[in-house]
């Protein structure tokens, strides 16, 4: 297997990158702000309002991404099979 080399103008980038693939996207966004001058931000931003949906989850929405995500932790799932999907 050949490994792809970078030019040395890269390095940040590569650096950026693998430092990013352990962060939630969350964090990924605003790891990216907090690195841009003001009109850059402006930019993404707007580039983010287009492309992210305008949907806000609610109270309840967040409490049961939460109840779900610790069930799924702990293996409380249900087999696809075991579904009546009539």
């Amino acid at each position: 297997m050949r490994v792809q080399k970078f030019p040395p103008e890269f390095s940040n980038a590569v650096r950026f990158i693998k430092e990013c693939e352990l962060m939630s996207i969350s964090t990924q966004i605003q790891y990216i702000a907090e690195r841009l001058d003001e009109s850059e931000q402006i930019l993404i931003l707007e580039l983010m309002k287009k492309l992210l949906p305008d949907d806000v989850a609610t109270a309840e929405d967040v409490k049961d991404i939460l109840i779900a995500r610790e069930e799924l932790a702990k293996g409380e799932t249900v087999d696809f099979n075991d579904i009546d999907w009539t």
